[in-house]
């Protein structure tokens, strides 16, 4: 880092440049710093950067035969603070929303898609046709659990959408979303 020596008495200019070693590891990391809040500024660092030219200043002081030591004083400040544009009223559902239109037939589909997996493997349609059991019983209790699953997690979504004020869901009137999401799955 430089650092430059001016003597205004004859003019000449001298620069003495030096490298710094320093442990960063106690240094405050700005890893996860959220966005709406200024970089912390490691005062460390910046109180041995400010010795480091006071010292070289001196240095060229006593080596001029100057009458008096300049000193370096430091105060610093952060970055001017832009609101963020970017993240203010976001609405993640306007935006994605033909993901979330998705989102409920497919989480429906993975959940009756896995009970009827466990059903054929432990081959209960088999053993209800031994007992006398007609096989429109059983796909009538697939249907009836299917619809009501389709019902609880339709409407799950249309309160959560709701709840967080996302336009889609607060623009559009409830019995549109309901049959949009509902017949869907």
């Amino acid at each position: 880092m430089p650092c430059k020596f001016e003597n205004t008495d004859h003019g000449e200019k001298d620069m003495i440049a030096y490298y710094m070693l320093y442990n960063m590891s106690h240094s405050p990391s700005n890893m996860y710093t959220a966005i709406d809040k200024p970089m912390e500024v490691d005062l460390n660092l910046l109180s041995l950067k400010k010795a480091m030219d006071n010292a070289v200043l001196e240095l060229k002081a006593d080596e001029t035969g100057l009458g008096y030591v300049p000193k370096i004083n430091l105060t610093y400040q952060h970055y001017p603070y832009v609101p963020d544009r970017i993240f203010r009223n976001i609405d993640p559902i306007s935006m994605y929303g033909s993901m979330y239109l998705i989102v409920v037939p497919l989480s429906v589909f993975m959940v009756v898609f896995e009970e009827l997996m466990r059903e054929k493997v432990d081959n209960l349609r088999r053993g209800m046709q031994l007992l006398g059991t007609l096989d429109s019983a059983y796909w009538a209790s697939w249907i009836i659990t299917a619809f009501f699953m389709n019902l609880l997690i339709t409407t799950e979504m249309i309160i959560i959408g709701n709840w967080a004020n996302f336009n889609c869901f607060t623009k559009t009137p409830i019995e549109i979303n309901f049959f949009l999401y509902f017949i869907t799955t």
